[in-house]
């Protein structure tokens, strides 16, 4: 985790083709970008990459061509920027959690990635990201242990989705999830 902790990720840099030309799809680039945005260590974006720029400038070059902005990636990441701002990403405690398969000869499980970040006082935060150009379908165990109460909502904060659960039912099966291709959700998750 120290070696996490110190590495630096990105998805593009000045001498790299951009991620939204290179990632074929929006919802590729969302969930790329969330990926490392929202494990430890230190994220770089590069300019323009947060208005969905296409056109990979050398750097040499002091202008560029004409692109429009695309609203909808500024409006994505201003929203995951506000996310991981907070002290749960920024102080917490990070681990992966492991998903399994949701049934049989279904394999579609190894294609996410779960992150789950707790603050002792800020709280606790559940990513959830199907990194795969299919949908998905998986269970996995959250860490409950110490929680008490008898039920968990998940209030997504990338949409205005929220889920209450039965804590009991949580602990015997985990938590299922059947998400979109490249679908991200990043859970506020609170107990009561």
């Amino acid at each position: 985790m120290d070696y996490q902790k110190h590495s630096l990720r990105f998805i593009e840099n000045h001498d790299e083709p951009r991620a939204a030309s290179s990632l074929t799809s929006v919802p590729w680039l969302y969930a790329a970008s969330t990926v490392i945005a929202t494990i430890p260590g230190m994220v770089m974006f590069h300019e323009g990459q947060f208005e969905g720029r296409r056109v990979k400038l050398p750097v040499q070059l002091t202008r560029r061509p004409r692109e429009e902005v695309a609203p909808r990636t500024k409006a994505f990441f201003s929203q995951l920027l506000k996310i991981v701002a907070s002290a749960p990403f920024r102080e917490g405690a990070w681990r992966l959690l492991m998903p399994r398969p949701a049934w049989h000869e279904n394999y579609t499980w190894g294609n996410f990635l779960i992150f789950w970040w707790h603050h002792p006082s800020a709280g606790t935060r559940l990513v959830v990201i199907n990194y795969a150009p299919l949908s998905g379908q998986c269970y996995v165990d959250v860490p409950l242990e110490d929680v008490s109460g008898t039920s968990i909502e998940l209030r997504d904060l990338m949409s205005e989705a929220a889920y209450v659960r039965d804590k009991s039912g949580l602990v015997s099966k985990g938590i299922y999830f059947d998400i979109q291709p490249y679908g991200i959700h990043i859970f506020e998750v609170s107990y009561s």
